[in-house]
């Protein structure tokens, strides 16, 4: 907080790699481009810290260059709906570049596998850097799927982002003005991307997409069927709130219900870790074959935008039974994944602290395994007399993010049941009982929540209610709940462990829940006189 408190007050976002706290003089590796999947990380703490103005920056920037996402959704992938967007995975602070026509016409047949390399692209491409999607395919020789080219999820993640605003703040003005066509945009860009399609089986399939940077060019990449669940939802629940796009809600629900499923690891052309291939258990694929490259499987790949982004999978949605099985596969399958026996069985840290790997294990509610993989991951920080990373070729914030955000996981979750519903609070869902810990972090709805754990006791939990309206709560005891509005005893709850409590409040209203029969007196730890 302290780092991106100094840093994100300005015009654009601090960068991963880079802001104000870089740690070698003025180099500045991997040039001046944003890159999401890093950028991600650095984001993930704020809205729940109650500091979304330090999102702020990263809206402004996205906004400022709207115009040109659009550009580059139709020059780039030959998308003709005047609402798709396309935010590059590498992306600069004025967007994508307008393309000459007769390179764009090359380009979008470049990309698409339809042509090779020509003369028009190579010779504006000469003057280009590399790093950007367009001019990506000079790092592997010419070929139209690279590194960042065909990586369509800084879209959907940077719709995620100003939805996520919309929950905490519940501003309809926000929405309306300023989410809506991201996530419109979002949604778009998947309906009309050429590599989705509805094929004989009756389902929409993702062909020629990446897994950032293990798979290029794949079939099914778990992370785009993952993000299509969550961006379809969320487009029609932003549409419905709003009042507009009645036709395109029944497209993209058309789209949502015939989703294809997730890739399994027994599936004849599954890519995936080899300890997901030879499980005994059912387990979920990479993607399928075919594709153009894959690379780097043996160390923490992404996987679990499902529980990541939208509120696709969670707590909450295995509770509510809506996971359809799909909450006992996440687990089996990140049992068998790299990170599992670096972080936890070998206690190694992920030396990229992009890994959302810790974050995971919080929405899954592995405590005792998190305990674990927390002091393991902390190792990293460790290299440097300041505890900036030393990655090598630049000094890293990015673990940061990650590691605060696990952090805030662990301690406080506030999951809707599917994407668009509204959420519930969780206090200490996936906190060790052996450590105690207090806590105030910011739940989704406005509602501030504070609570404390001692001896493996949950002691009560506060909510601050910033915005009114009904606050839905897990029992995080076996008993029923009393509750104080305002310092006065209003109500007591029937409920047992796990329960779903539901209460109403005012803005601005201060409500304890404690077991029946105890007061929040007796957990004060300190007295204004």
């Amino acid at each position: 907080m302290y780092l991106a408190g100094i840093s994100n007050g300005g015009s654009f976002p601090s960068k991963y790699n880079g802001g104000i706290w870089i740690a070698d003089g003025d180099r500045r590796d991997w040039g001046s481009w944003y890159w999401n999947w890093n950028q991600d990380s650095l984001y993930q703490p704020f809205e729940s810290a109650n500091h979304g103005e330090l999102l702020d920056p990263l809206f402004r920037m996205r906004e400022r260059c709207y115009e040109q996402y659009k550009v580059a959704a139709n020059q780039l992938w030959g998308i003709e709906s005047e609402d798709a967007i396309f935010i590059g995975e590498t992306s600069g602070v004025l967007g994508a570049e307008t393309l000459p026509d007769d390179v764009a016409a090359d380009m979008k047949k470049f990309l698409a596998g339809d042509i090779g390399l020509t003369d028009t692209i190579s010779a504006m491409g000469d003057t280009r850097n590399s790093f950007l999607v367009p001019w990506n395919y000079k790092f592997w020789g010419g070929s139209s799927v690279s590194y960042v080219t065909h990586t369509m999820v800084a879209t959907q993640e940077t719709a995620e982002y100003y939805w996520l605003r919309y929950q905490y703040t519940k501003d309809e003005a926000w929405l309306r003005d300023h989410a809506y066509k991201f996530i419109k945009g979002a949604a778009e860009l998947y309906r009309n991307y050429y590599g989705f399609v509805k094929e004989s089986d009756g389902y929409y399939h993702f062909n020629r997409t990446n897994l950032h940077e293990h798979i290029w060019g794949g079939r099914d990449v778990i992370d785009d069927l993952s993000l299509a669940r969550g961006i379809f939802a969320v487009a029609i629940k932003s549409a419905e709130i709003l009042d507009v796009d009645k036709d395109l809600r029944k497209a993209w629900k058309d789209c949502l219900d015939n989703l294809a499923p997730y890739p399994m690891s027994n599936e004849e052309d599954a890519i995936a870790h080899d300890n997901a291939k030879t499980s005994d258990k059912p387990t979920w694929a990479l993607g399928r074959q075919p594709s153009t490259l894959v690379r780097a499987l043996y160390i923490e790949t992404p996987q679990f935008k499902m529980l990541e982004k939208f509120d696709v999978l969670n707590l909450e949605t295995r509770e509510q039974k809506l996971d359809n099985g799909d909450f006992e596969i996440a687990l089996n399958t990140f049992y068998a994944t790299p990170g599992y026996a670096q972080q936890y069985l070998d206690s190694v840290p992920d030396l990229n602290g992009s890994s959302r790997f810790l974050g995971d294990a919080a929405k899954l509610g592995l405590a005792d395994e998190l305990k674990v993989m927390l002091a393991s991951q902390y190792k990293m920080f460790q290299n440097t007399p300041n505890l900036l990373h030393d990655q090598g070729d630049y000094y890293s914030a990015e673990g940061y993010g990650t590691f605060a955000s696990a952090i805030q996981q662990a301690l406080n979750q506030s999951n809707a049941p599917l994407p668009g519903e509204d959420a519930v609070i969780r206090v200490f869902p996936a906190w060790s009982k052996d450590s105690d810990a207090k806590y105030k972090l910011l739940a989704k709805g406005g509602f501030l929540v504070s609570s404390s754990m001692a001896n493996g006791v949950i002691e009560y939990v506060e909510i601050e209610s910033q915005l009114g309206g009904e606050c839905r709560i897990r029992n995080p005891w076996d008993t029923p709940i009393d509750v104080y509005r305002d310092g006065v005893k209003s109500q007591t709850i029937k409920g047992k462990l796990n329960s779903l409590i539901k209460f109403d409040t005012e803005e601005g209203q201060r409500i304890v829940l404690v077991k029946k029969g105890q007061n929040p007196d007796d957990f004060r730890t300190s007295r204004v006189e």
